[in-house]
C-alpha cells in the first residue's frame, strides 16, 4: 500500500488509476451491463505489468458482465489482442500514402 500523496512514477500512477476506476465500477450495486472506457491502455506500463492489467480487466469483465472498451497503439496489439473478445482496428493513412 502506498499513500496517495506519495511520489510515484507514471507506471504506478497508471496502475493505481486503473485499479481505482475498476473498483468504483465494481462497487456499483449491479455492475453487469456497465461499460469501462480506457484510453491508451498499457501506455507507460512495462510488458509484465501490461499483461497483468489486461488479464485482470479481462477476468473482471467476464466475472462481472461488464464491457471494457480500450484504445491502444499498434505496438501493443500482440499483448492486448489475444485477451480481447473482439478487436476493432482503425488505420489512419497519411495524405502521402498511395
Amino acid at each position: 500500500m502506498l499513500a496517495y500523496d506519495a511520489p510515484t512514477n507514471t507506471a504506478q500512477e497508471k496502475l493505481f488509476s486503473i485499479h481505482l476506476v475498476l473498483a468504483a465500477l465494481l462497487a456499483a450495486p449491479d455492475a453487469r451491463g456497465r461499460v469501462l472506457i480506457l484510453d491508451e491502455l498499457g501506455d507507460s506500463l512495462g510488458a509484465e505489468h501490461r499483461r497483468e492489467v489486461i488479464a485482470a480487466l479481462r477476468d473482471a469483465a467476464l466475472e462481472h458482465g461488464i464491457t471494457v472498451l480500450a484504445t491502444c497503439q499498434d505496438g501493443l496489439m500482440a499483448d492486448v489482442g489475444p485477451m480481447c473478445g473482439q478487436v476493432l482496428q482503425f488505420r489512419y493513412y497519411s495524405k502521402s500514402d498511395p
